[in-house]
């Protein structure tokens, strides 16, 4: 083997035969949610890019834009086009933001001010 580095989930590699076919696994820290409440117009969907609404990391809005930096994505294997809005679902964590993955582990994730539900926009507003 190559003293070169393999890529992280997450990161791509320029070199695409030097590990085609190569097997891993991953552990991914992930997060049971809900949806917000203030976001109810919008529908959940699986591998949607999320963000936590506050510290308690227990609820999540989408990411406003592809450019806004998403906390995680909901569960992607769920088989359901649209998650029923009182349904608790998974939310896989981008990589970085947790510490090493075990069953109970901390989050670090910076408290930004869009965390605060008052100062979101209003989308689609009537």
């Amino acid at each position: 083997m190559s003293t070169q580095s393999i890529p992280k989930l997450g990161e791509t590699d320029l070199d695409n035969n030097r590990l085609i076919g190569r097997r891993d696994a991953f552990h991914v820290a992930c997060v049971m949610c809900s949806w917000s409440e203030d976001d109810l117009p919008n529908r959940p969907k699986p591998g949607m890019r999320v963000r936590f609404t506050s510290a308690a990391f227990s609820e999540v809005r989408p990411c406003l834009s592809y450019n806004e930096k998403a906390h995680g994505i909901i569960d992607p294997f769920l088989e359901v086009e649209d998650i029923q809005l009182d349904t608790k679902f998974w939310v896989l964590l981008m990589p970085g933001l947790a510490g090493a993955p075990q069953h109970n582990f901390d989050l670090s994730i910076p408290l930004d001010p869009d965390m605060n539900k008052s100062t979101w926009d209003c989308r689609d507003c009537d």
